[in-house]
């Protein structure tokens, strides 16, 4: 970080200290207790602090390594030392402080619960390992805690009483349990962060897989724990001569299931390409491209609403079809998808007006027109996005950014 943001760094706090407000004044303020130091913020000091924080965050790779909540912690520190009068030279304290965040090291894994999976061994895909969590793995991970905590200060009762309350949790969250598993150089809360995200891209890869290897009806979701559950849904029926109940099921029925059998058919869909692109800390534009479709997609799979399924799965299309800051077109989006699922002009025809027809539906639901999709129509789209994902990971070496695809696109047609 240069001198003169440095510098802005600290006028700013050093305006901002000048203005706090006494603890008995602060209420409707933003109230701040921290390292020895109570005060109020305006709410416009409030928001420029929080600019400092992210002017730090931008800076390198401080952002794979530090959580927000951190980096304002780091920076309150500092804050207080300038209430107290502590500081001498605001701008070094600063430099210091930046100096000590870029020489950060620290692997960090994390492990967590993944539900509406089952792996039979250990399972990579993108920068995650899936894989189920036994007997050797949790008295591994208490190894590795009874060698922290007898380095804790703390009298042995309490190291006792730490290792045993640490054991009983892991067993109890992670025992016979699909897990994830992520490595990362951050210091916990951003560690913690980046295993959610990336465990959830993995996962959109895996609900773009399950329609590939199960029914496409069959409704199977994958999530962090807690994001889906299942249950069965009853309701009493009153009239004036009869009582009746109905049920149903709601939610996921079945786990996907990666084993051998299912590894043939996740090579065919291009699902081991796709775990590359995402294991890449620099994807190709067009590999985003695609990683960014699927998302669609498994945001579209995961909808309880069959509208709200058919209006992502249309943007899981449009995403590979539109420019970032363009307009979507209807017509460019069936043409292109005629062109690269059809063969003959005849199957060109019939598939690019189904996706204009499918097109219409989704401007029609977005301005409160038609509202009704049947399961059909989405099933139906549902097909053709997963086959339009599955051809351009197949020829995905032909092009380096979505530009060239749809330049590509563009001299088909000029060639039919």
């Amino acid at each position: 970080m240069n001198t003169n943001t440095i510098k802005k760094i600290a006028d700013n706090l050093r305006a901002i200290s000048s203005k706090v407000i006494h603890p008995k004044d602060a209420l409707g303020h933003s109230f701040m207790i921290h390292d020895g130091v109570a005060y109020g913020l305006l709410n416009d000091d409030a928001r420029v602090f929080n600019e400092q924080v992210n002017t730090i965050l931008t800076n390198a790779d401080f952002s794979e390594k530090f959580s927000e909540k951190h980096l304002s912690n780091e920076l309150k520190k500092l804050f207080a030392l300038i209430l107290r009068n502590e500081v001498e030279d605001l701008e070094k304290a600063i430099a210091d402080l930046i100096n000590s965040l870029s020489t950060f090291e620290r692997e960090t894994t994390v492990y967590l619960q993944v539900t509406g999976l089952i792996v039979d061994k250990p399972f990579k895909v993108g920068n995650v390992t899936f894989l189920g969590c036994d007997k050797n793995l949790i008295d591994n991970l208490k190894l590795k805690s009874k060698t922290v905590i007898d380095t804790l200060k703390n009298d042995e009762q309490s190291k006792v009483f730490f290792y045993e309350h640490l054991s009983s949790e892991l067993e109890d969250e992670l025992m016979g349990k699909t897990i994830s598993e992520y490595t990362v150089n951050a210091e916990p809360a951003r560690a913690y962060e980046r295993a959610i995200e990336e465990t959830r891209k993995a996962i959109d890869l895996f609900h773009f897989a399950s329609k590939a290897i199960y029914r496409i009806s069959e409704n199977i979701k994958l999530g962090l724990k807690g994001e889906f559950s299942a249950s069965r849904r009853r309701g009493f029926l009153f009239s004036e001569k009869r009582i009746n109940t109905r049920g149903d099921f709601v939610g996921p029925v079945e786990s996907l299931s990666v084993n051998e059998s299912t590894l043939k058919r996740l090579d065919e869909i291009g699902f081991f390409k796709l775990s590359v692109f995402l294991s890449k800390k620099y994807p190709s534009q067009f590999e985003a491209t695609l990683l960014r479709s699927v998302h669609w997609f498994s945001s579209a799979v995961k909808q309880e609403e069959v509208e709200n399924a058919f209006l992502l799965m249309i943007i899981a299309l449009e995403s590979l079809f539109t420019h970032e800051h363009g307009n979507p077109i209807g017509v460019q989006i069936a043409e292109g998808t005629a062109l690269i699922l059809g063969s003959e002009v005849e199957q060109r025809r019939q598939i690019k007006n189904l996706v204009k027809k499918f097109y219409g539906f989704r401007s029609a639901i977005s301005h409160g027109g038609k509202k009704h999709i049947t399961e059909g129509d989405y099933f139906s789209l549902l097909n053709i996005v997963g086959s339009v994902i599955t051809a351009l990971v197949d020829i995905n070496e032909k092009f380096q950014s979505q530009k060239d695809l749809l330049t590509w696109i563009e001299e088909l047609k000029l060639s039919t």
